[in-house]
């Protein structure tokens, strides 16, 4: 049995780009209202929210990562994957959790 290697982006990149998300989606939750301090973000409730916009924007990131790694540089890639990756999926994400609240 084989296992998949990603051809062009180093394990590296990907390695790279978790943290920055990370630290975008915190960034998000510190500008709710209701946060007050660092410690409110690792409140349980916090956390699930952070797992639920982390995961497929650190996905999208990673695809667009590894589609832009074939036809750009290495920097490139990374800050491309990021600049479009984290407000399509931030948005993306908005609107489904509004489609479901409104239906």
């Amino acid at each position: 049995m084989q296992s998949a290697k990603l051809p062009s982006a180093k394990k590296i990149d990907y390695l790279l780009i978790a943290p920055i998300v990370a630290l975008f989606v915190f960034g998000l939750f510190w500008l709710d209202y209701e946060t007050k301090s660092i410690s409110d973000l690792f409140k349980a409730e916090n956390l699930v929210a952070f797992v639920l916009y982390f995961a497929p924007t650190v996905c999208l990131c990673y695809l667009l990562h590894y589609r832009f790694s074939k036809s750009s540089g290495r920097a490139a890639s990374i800050i491309t994957a990021l600049l479009i990756g984290i407000p399509s999926a931030s948005i993306g994400l908005i609107a489904v959790f509004l489609l479901i609240k409104n239906s």
